[in-house]
């Protein structure tokens, strides 16, 4: 590989005995640079061909024409409320149900058969399923009658305990 070394006082030498300004000497870079990044820069036309297979299409084309379907049927109902839409929505909705999970379940079968020839797979799909990123979002509470956004945790858990404190009250219990 030939790294290509520049000297832009070279380069630019011509062009620059004739333009003394700032923006004429942006200009010759910003080209330069553009020519550079045409010339040398690789360019991905199709991202499609080059990824793995598996992730251009998870579910089967006639399950996602069913899906297309089903939503043109939901629409139809929502546009006619005429029962025989709904019906008909109702029983590919079934049905893509049992076919989606009819394909998770062959799936979770082909990685527990590969698990002991190929943990790697095993353990990216348990680590896949097995994150968690649930979180509370930001609070708005009123403080002395000013509106105030809490973004952090131990605030979110202290303005809850208060909420709740507030509203709770200790009933007496007397057993007799």
């Amino acid at each position: 590989m030939k790294i290509c070394v520049t000297s832009w006082i070279l380069i630019g030498e011509p062009y620059l005995r004739h333009c003394s300004s700032t923006d004429a000497k942006w200009l010759l870079f910003k080209n330069r640079l553009a020519e550079g990044i045409e010339k040398f820069v690789p360019k991905i036309s199709n991202f499609y061909e080059w990824r793995k297979p598996s992730l251009k299409c998870p579910l089967p084309r006639d399950v996602r024409g069913k899906i297309r379907y089903k939503h043109r049927l939901w629409n139809r109902y929502i546009e006619t409320r005429d029962l025989q839409y709904l019906t008909k929505y109702k029983k590919i909705r079934n049905n893509i149900c049992r076919t989606t999970r009819h394909k998770q379940k062959t799936e979770q079968n082909e990685i527990a058969k590969a698990a002991k020839s190929n943990p790697k797979k095993f353990w990216a799909y348990v680590k896949n399923k097995t994150v968690l990123k649930s979180s509370v979002g930001d609070m708005k509470t009123i403080d002395n009658g000013i509106e105030v956004t809490i973004t952090d945790d131990m605030e979110k858990a202290s303005a809850f305990g208060e909420y709740f404190f507030s509203v709770f009250t200790k009933a007496d219990v007397c057993i007799s």
